[in-house]
C-alpha cells in the first residue's frame, strides 16, 4: 500500500516520512504509510502455515492414538469377554465345535455327480399290483444275488412285485419279510447270471447335525426313475407318533429329519452321505393342513440294519429298534355325568335289558366292552365299570386318556380306581 502520490515521488523520498519540495503547505499531522512487498507478506503467511501443519500433524498424532488405545480395548472385550459392572467378574461363554474324527477314503469325499454314478446301479423302482390298483416305491440292492431294501407301506396288500433297474431291464420279485411298524420289508430277485452292485452303508450314529445328504429315488413313479436331491440332516432322532382312527397312538418311531425333497415314490429309497454310503431308508415327508417344505424323515442305517438282517434271515422281526408299539386298554368307553342318561357319540340315549334310559352313577368314564384275551383290560375290567381315577387325577375325558397312554410302552402299569357294583376300588392294568 502507499499514499497517494505517484511512485516517482515516492522514490524522492529518502524515509518513510519526509517533506518533499512540492509539497508547499505540508499538513500538521500527516498519516505515516509504510510500503510492503510480496516476499515479506509471504514470509510471513509462510511462517503461519507452518504453525498450522505443526498443529494439524500434533492433533492427528493425538487422534490415532486415542482410537488405537481404544480399538485395543474393544478388541480385547470382544476376545476375553465383557466385563460385569465394576466388579471384574467376567461374562465369558465357551463354545463347543463338534468335528467328527474318522478314517476316510484317499479320495475324501465324492461329488454329487460321483455319489450318483456310485449309487444309481444300486437303486431300483418297485411297482406292485394291489387289489384297488397300483402303486411305486424305491429301493436299493443288499447283495449282489438279488435282495433289495424298500419300505413296508411300498409293498403293503401287493399282489405282485416287479423291480425296474437303471439299464431299463424289469424283473419280477417275491417277498421275503417285512415288519410293519419299521416300515422295512426285503424282497428278492433271482438274478440269474446277472448281480446287482449292493450299497454301502455308513454307522448312523455318527450323524451330526448340518452334514450333508443325497437322497435318490423315483418320485411319482418310474416316469422320473433315478432323481437327485440335495440337502442336509435337519435333525436327529426325531420322535414321530402315529395314531389310529381312535386318536390312540399306534406307534412311535426315531427318525433322521432331512430338507432333501422327499416325494411320493422316494419311500424305500437311499439316503447317503457325501462318500456315498447309506446312512438311512427314505420312507415319509410332514403333510397335514398346513404347507410345509422340505420336512422329510429317514430310517436310521443301522437300526435299519437290524431289522434287515433278521429279515433275510427268519423272514420277519420281532423287535422295537425302529418303532415303538402303541398301547391301548382295549376297551369302548363314554364320557358321563352322575345322574344325566348316558348318550352315545351321535347323541343317542343307551337303554339298558328293560329299555329303561342308563343313568349315570357317578361322573367318570363309562366301559360299554372289552376287547378280547389280548387287549390289557382283559380280565381286570368289565362292561358298565366306571374309571373314576387315572394315575391318581378324577377320570374325565377319553381325550385324557389318549394322552396318559401315548407316552406309556408295552409293559408300563396303569392306576386306575374304578366304580363297580356301588363300591370304588383300585386296579392295575399291565399295558400289551
Amino acid at each position: 500500500v502507499g499514499n497517494t502520490a505517484n511512485d516517482s515521488a515516492a522514490e524522492s523520498c529518502e524515509a518513510p516520512s519526509c517533506d518533499c519540495d512540492k509539497a508547499e503547505n505540508p499538513p500538521v499531522s500527516a498519516p505515516v504509510y509504510t510500503w510492503s512487498y510480496a516476499g515479506a507478506v509471504n514470509e510471513i503467511r509462510h511462517e503461519k502455515k507452518k504453525k498450522a501443519r505443526h498443529g494439524a500433524l500434533v492433533y492427528a498424532v493425538v487422534v490415532t492414538v486415542l482410537f488405537a488405545i481404544c480399538f485395543g480395548i474393544l478388541s480385547g472385550l470382544l476376545i476375553y469377554g465383557t466385563v460385569n459392572g465394576f466388579s471384574g467378574q467376567t461374562i465369558y461363554e465357551d463354545r463347543v465345535v463338534y468335528v467328527r474324527d474318522e478314517s476316510l477314503d484317499p479320495d475324501g469325499k465324492l461329488t454329487v455327480q460321483e455319489i450318483y454314478s456310485k449309487l444309481l446301479p444300486s437303486t431300483v423302482c418297485v411297482n406292485v399290483t394291489t387289489e384297488s390298483g397300483s402303486g411305486s416305491g424305491t429301493g436299493f440292492a443288499l447283495t449282489a444275488d438279488g435282495y433289495i431294501a424298500t419300505n413296508y407301506h411300498v409293498i403293503d396288500g401287493a399282489k405282485t412285485i416287479s423291480v425296474l433297474f437303471s439299464d431299463g431291464t424289469s424283473k419280477d420279485a417275491v417277498l421275503i419279510g417285512g415288519h410293519e411298524a419299521s416300515d422295512i420289508a426285503v424282497i428278492k430277485v433271482e438274478m440269474g447270471t446277472l448281480s446287482l452292485t449292493p450299497v454301502e452303508f455308513a454307522d448312523s450314529s455318527k450323524l451330526l447335525v448340518g452334514d450333508d445328504v443325497v437322497a435318490i429315488g423315483n418320485p411319482s413313479g418310474s416316469d422320473l426313475f433315478g432323481s437327485i436331491s440335495t440337502g442336509v440332516i435337519s435333525g436327529l432322532n426325531r420322535e414321530l407318533k402315529f395314531y389310529n382312527d381312535n386318536g390312540l397312538v399306534e406307534k412311535t418311531m426315531k427318525l433322521i429329519q432331512i430338507n432333501a425333497g422327499i416325494n411320493p415314490g422316494n419311500s424305500g429309497g437311499p439316503l447317503c452321505d457325501m462318500y456315498g454310503r447309506v446312512i438311512g431308508i427314505n420312507t415319509l415327508k410332514l403333510k397335514n393342513s398346513y404347507d410345509y417344505e422340505a420336512v422329510g424323515f429317514a430310517i436310521p442305517s443301522n437300526e435299519a440294519q437290524e431289522v434287515i438282517g433278521e429279515i433275510i434271515e427268519t423272514g420277519s422281526y420281532s423287535g422295537s429298534a425302529v418303532a415303538e408299539k402303541g398301547v391301548s386298554l382295549g376297551v369302548s368307553v363314554l364320557e358321563v355325568t352322575k345322574g344325566f342318561a348316558v348318550t352315545n357319540l351321535v347323541g343317542q340315549t343307551l337303554v339298558d335289558e328293560q329299555g329303561n334310559p342308563i343313568i349315570a352313577e357317578v361322573d367318570g368314564i363309562l366301559i360299554l366292552a372289552v376287547a378280547d384275551e389280548n387287549s390289557s383290560a382283559y380280565g381286570i375290567l368289565e362292561e358298565q365299570d366306571y374309571i373314576t381315577k387315572i394315575n391318581g387325577e378324577a377320570a374325565i375325558s377319553t381325550e385324557q386318556i389318549h394322552n396318559i397312554l401315548a407316552d406309556m410302552k408295552v409293559g408300563d402299569t396303569l392306576h386306575l380306581q374304578i366304580y363297580r357294583d356301588g363300591k370304588y376300588m383300585d386296579v392295575d392294568v399291565v399295558m400289551k
